[in-house]
């Protein structure tokens, strides 16, 4: 069975084996009512994007369509950028069935498994959001703990979000070259202004199994204060009071990652800003916030950034 949409499928025909029986059921149930073949394809289009963790995939079908959306590590935005839509979907909680409209919305998290079915599903946008660009976003925004994205149950009307949209589908599609710049532009406010209006309240927290919300503010704030010094698993289970296993477990339920890895992102953040406000030479960056090498300071802020330090404090002139 193909791909239906080019450079990696976000969205699969719904005769795939490993479905789970419920959300394969759902989906059949909507292809039933479509009248249309259980091996269809979806016509879809995967625009390029030049940003890294932001992946945009088109619907152009003008014919009823049905399909399944599979577990991934990125977030999901569902745009409506054209005509009305009977919509039927199942994220989990039963079937809904919605009739959504130009300038709608709908965010799912990550790791979730769904079924779809549009009547006119054409100018459906779908965007794959890394947790990662959302977290760049909201850190640009706020020092406060970001706990993640507001899960909807239904479409919302958000007629700002997609106009970004509708402009960020029109610049990639032009026959000319486009404009990186406006798009990164374009992107850039699209993930701020999604962390902006639908980010979880912090008090979302005290309904994790995580660690309580007042204990992983002293952790966060003892890492941005510290970048410079020991952030090893000991140190900052110290901080927390609790074992080192305990700490692991507890902090990665509340941030959806690792404490290693948390440690390692703001430390990049911190190069960053060091890189663009400081004469500090890649080699001062990287002993001072305690990189072992400045080959692996360059190889780490390059898998993070997407370029070499040299490279950004030449873009950030």
């Amino acid at each position: 069975m193909g791909d239906s949409f080019q450079n990696g499928a976000l969205c699969e025909s719904l005769a795939i084996p490993d479905c789970d029986q419920s959300t394969e059921s759902t989906a059949t149930s909507l292809l039933s009512k479509s009248a249309m073949r259980t091996d269809a394809l979806i016509a879809g289009e995967e625009l390029a994007s030049p940003v890294e963790g932001i992946r945009i995939s088109r619907i152009s079908q003008t014919t009823p369509l049905g399909f399944i959306l599979h577990p991934g590590d990125d977030h999901l935005l569902i745009a409506r950028i054209s005509n009305r839509s009977e919509t039927r979907y199942d994220c989990g909680k039963g079937l809904r069935t919605y009739e959504t409209r130009h300038g709608q919305i709908l965010v799912r998290p990550a790791r979730e498994k769904s079924a779809w079915w549009f009547s006119r599903p054409n100018q459906t946008v779908i965007l794959r959001i890394s947790e990662q660009s959302l977290r760049t976003a909201w850190d640009n925004e706020t020092d406060n703990i970001w706990v993640g994205l507001t899960a909807m149950e239904t479409f919302r009307q958000d007629s700002l979000l997609a106009q970004l949209i509708e402009r960020l589908c029109a610049e990639l599609t032009r026959l000319r070259s486009i404009n990186r710049a406006y798009v990164r532009s374009l992107l850039f406010q699209l993930t701020t202004d999604l962390v902006r209006r639908y980010s979880a309240p912090l008090e979302t927290l005290l309904h994790y199994a995580g660690m309580p919300p007042s204990r992983l503010r002293k952790v966060m704030i003892h890492i941005s204060e510290n970048l410079e010094k020991d952030l090893s698993l000991s140190t900052l289970s110290l901080v927390a009071g609790i074992s080192r296993y305990y700490f692991c477990r507890e902090f990665t339920k509340s941030m959806g990652i690792t404490p290693q890895r948390y440690v390692m992102q703001q430390r990049i953040k911190r190069a960053k800003e060091m890189l663009e406000s400081s004469e500090c030479s890649i080699t001062e960056i990287s002993e001072l916030l305690k990189f072992p090498t400045p080959s692996h300071f360059t190889a780490t802020f390059r898998k993070f950034v997407g370029v070499t330090p040299t490279a950004f404090r030449v873009q950030s002139d």
